[in-house]
């Protein structure tokens, strides 16, 4: 209930976006030097922020008038985020299912399915997580789900009838991605490139070729306001100065990881750590004490002797999200089986989701936050298999259909309750207090 709640009491980590901020309104990206603590990047001696500066623009508004909540208005940014993000998992579902199951009435059965399959993907996956703990963190990953679905859902609305529309809110949806987590954007850029290739090859009809342009610069310009942010600051428009980061040069344990990978803390040595760590089944912890469900008990172990920057308590997404998970997979199935042309938007939505996690794959550093960029990909696929699952079993007989909603229900009350427990704990822990230490 409070809003202008942060994640620790001293409000460190939680306003950084308003430092950001202020500075846009002074004209500059740069940031006023030792604002940022270690996070901040030393280029040409001055300080940038490693994150996208999109969260700071919603700020600038209110910050003309006021600087009462500076600091304070992180949960009320991760709020209308996730609001966001409902709302285009709603209409991602409908659309889906006017293109999966045209012109036919909706069972009582899909309703009930449908409602949960919502309810467990805002109330019951790592959402959890990162509102329990407002910060910069955390913000920078909500924005960066909630463009990116929205984009997502223009773009399948275009493949199936390409509109000025779609293309102009694929556009304005993407560059709010690209400026809230830079891989993010560029995966939904590069679905639409994907889909104008195809579209150009006719694959559309012979009649909608012409309409593959649209779609080029819609995901061009994003990509390109994002590269001209990152030039800006880095002088490369995608990678970022690791070495230059003030952390890199007081942690041992960073500069370690460095001269172990060549300088470098994303590569392909990292891929068999992090996929281990964010999809084993067994990513999570029951023990007798409250709040009985946590993350794994031990920071997750480098796999191949690789010399990992940072290792944290880890969840899985198949541990914490299984029923996103599998509603996932079998989407997957159904959307690369689908004939129908007007459907083959679903596959560049799924491909661009799948390409968001990639990201984190390959960076060697481990934290149970990052399980958030699979999250686009269990909603995009998690909506096919739920639209094509729920259409199947409300065709089955009435008892039939009461077992698989009560195994459906426990799936739904387990996905609820642990991700709770286990942003509950993580709250409770970094906040401290009294009753904590006591």
């Amino acid at each position: 209930g409070d809003f202008f709640r942060v994640a620790r009491p001293n409000g460190q980590n939680s306003d950084f976006y308003e430092i950001q901020a202020r500075a846009l309104l002074d004209g500059r990206l740069a940031v006023p030097e030792g604002s940022l603590g270690p996070e901040a990047f030393v280029v040409g001696g001055e300080h940038f922020m490693y994150f996208p500066p999109f969260p700071a623009l919603l700020r600038m508004p209110h910050m003309l008038v006021t600087d009462a909540f500076d600091g304070h208005f992180t949960t009320v940014s991760l709020f209308a985020a996730w609001v966001l993000t409902a709302v285009a998992l709603a209409l991602l579902l409908w659309r889906v299912r006017q293109l999966l199951v045209p012109n036919q009435p909706v069972g009582r059965f899909e309703v009930w399915f449908h409602g949960g399959f919502v309810l467990v993907a805002l109330g019951g996956s790592v959402w959890l997580h990162l509102a329990a703990l407002p910060w910069v963190y955390h913000e920078s990953y909500a924005w960066g789900i909630a463009g990116a679905l929205w984009a997502l859902f223009a773009l399948v609305g275009y493949v199936a009838r390409p509109s000025t529309w779609d293309a102009v809110a694929f556009c304005a949806w993407t560059t709010v991605a690209a400026l809230s987590r830079s891989t993010a954007g560029w995966a939904c850029a590069g679905a639409a490139l994907l889909a104008a290739l195809w579209i150009a090859a006719g694959r559309r009809g012979k009649a909608e070729r012409r309409t593959w342009w649209p779609l080029v610069v819609a995901g061009l310009l994003p990509v390109a306001i994002g590269a001209a942010v990152n030039w800006a600051k880095f002088r490369h428009p995608f990678m970022f100065p690791i070495e230059d980061q003030i952390w890199s040069q007081i942690s041992p344990l960073r500069q370690r990881a460095l001269a172990a990978n060549d300088g470098s803390l994303t590569g392909i040595q990292f891929l068999a750590t992090t996929f281990v760590s964010y999809l084993r089944p067994d990513g999570i912890r029951f023990t007798s004490l409250f709040p009985f469900i946590t993350l794994p008990a031990e920071p997750a172990d480098a796999v191949g002797g690789v010399q990992l920057d940072e290792s944290y308590r880890t969840g899985s997404v198949s541990a914490f999200m299984p029923g996103m998970v599998g509603l996932t997979v079998w989407g997957a199935i159904v959307a690369v089986r689908c004939k129908a042309v007007a459907a083959r938007g679903l596959c560049f939505a799924l491909l661009g989701a799948a390409a968001i996690p990639a990201g984190v794959l390959l960076f060697g550093y481990v934290a149970h936050r990052y399980t958030a960029e699979f999250f686009v990909l269990l909603a995009v696929g998690g909506s096919v298999g739920g639209v094509d699952v729920a259409r199947r079993i409300d065709a089955l007989s009435v008892g039939r259909r009461r077992i698989l909603l009560g195994v459906g229900a426990a799936v739904l009350v387990f996905g609820v309750v642990a991700n709770s427990a286990s942003a509950f704990q993580v709250q409770s822990v970094t906040a401290r207090g009294k009753a904590l230490e006591r």
